[in-house]
Formats: structure tokens, sequence, C-alpha cells
């Protein structure tokens, strides 16, 4: 049973907690491995990191490697109650073009702080940096882009072109029906598109999802 997992367009304070929030788990997740398993990640004889350690690692986990695809809110199992099992077992993440421009922007200045604070010897932040950017971890090739527009910055397209820029998500979105059998929205409380969504989507099965307004509302 897939699931498609949309987020919230509305609210881009809630998209960015969420965004930002995800990505520190990530780095935290990815330097225990780093501690725990570098033995796997460096070549023969070597400190260097080795690709193909890196490779069949992940092979061997692949459920650490779903964890870390972004947007993934079973990264955050352990603070929120998530009443849909089925949506964390089976799971992508759907994001708009401007979203994974914030997101990109967020990881960026996350992992600068997260290696500055954890990592002071510059050979070990290198090795962690080059782990970090693996296409097996925080792949952004592992969701699906709902692609608003060609422009080379989307979130000003969004923020210029309101209106158009939701005629394009729903358009988008509802190409998106033979994709998987179920849909979830993760909606904010206040500034929601949700509404907009909902009516007009032609996507079957919509789950609202509330989960992470526990943490982020």
């Amino acid at each position: 049973m897939s699931y498609y997992v949309l987020y919230e367009t509305g609210n881009e304070g809630f998209f960015s907690c969420i965004a930002g929030a995800f990505c520190r788990a990530a780095l935290e997740l990815v330097k225990t491995l780093y501690e725990n398993y570098s033995c796997e990640f460096l070549q023969p004889k070597s400190e260097a990191l080795d690709s193909d350690g890196i490779d069949k690692f992940f092979e061997k986990n692949t459920a650490i490697m779903n964890i870390l695809t972004p947007m993934n809110c079973t990264i955050f199992k352990d603070t929120i109650s998530c009443g849909n099992p089925n949506c964390k077992a089976s799971y992508t993440a759907a994001l708009a073009s401007d979203q994974i421009e914030i997101f990109s922007l967020i990881m960026t200045e996350v992992l600068n702080k997260f290696e500055n604070n954890n990592f002071p010897e510059k050979e070990e932040r290198l090795k962690f940096h080059t782990l970090v950017q693996s296409y097996k971890i925080i792949n952004i090739q592992g969701i699906e882009e709902i692609k608003i527009s060609s422009k080379n910055h989307p979130v000003e397209f969004k923020r210029k072109n309101p209106s158009r820029y939701l005629r394009q998500y729903m358009k988008k979105t509802n190409a998106l029906i033979h994709k998987a059998n179920n849909f979830s929205y993760v909606y904010a409380q206040m500034n929601s598109d949700y509404g907009y969504f909902i009516t007009r989507t032609k996507l079957p099965n919509v789950n609202r999802c509330s989960a992470l307004q526990v943490k982020y509302p």
C-alpha cells in the first residue's frame, strides 16, 4: 500500500521548521553511523572513505537509507505520534520545486553548523562531509519533484505569483494519481493551503496529516 506525502504549501515557516528538524536529525543519525561503522566506510589499509564500502553498507541496511530520504517523517518516530503505520511503511515525499529549494538551502546551512560544532579536525570534517554527500544519503533524487516553475528560483516565482502557483500545484499533483494508492497532506494549523487543495484535488484516499503539528505548529 504505497503512500505519497505532500507538504504544506501555504505556510513556509511550518515547512521550514520541519525541514530544519529533519536535517538535524538526519545528520545526527549519519554521525552515529560514522562513529560506529567507519571501518566499513574506509578503504582497506587506508583512512580514506571508500564509495564501494558505503554502497555495500546501505545495500545491507536499506531501512536506514529509506529513513534518510529527504523529509521522511519516520526519522521523528521518537518524538511524534502517528496513527498511520501504512504510510510510514511505504512513504515517498512529493515536494514542490520551491520546497526543494528551501530544503536544499536549509540543509547547506545546518550541515555547515553541524560539521563545525562536531568535527573540529579538518580531516574528520572532510570525511564526514564526504559521507553525507554520498548519493545514498539524504538523496534528493529519492523524492518526487512537483515541478511548478522552470525558473532558477522557484521560491521567488511562488511569492510573486501565488495564484498561478496554486493552479500549477493542483495540475501537477493531480498528475500523480497513478503514482500511488494513497496520499497524505501534512498541513499547518495556520495559513494552510489544505482547504484549497482538498476541494480541487483528483487524488484518491487523501489523508489529512496533523502528526507534525505536535512539534511544529
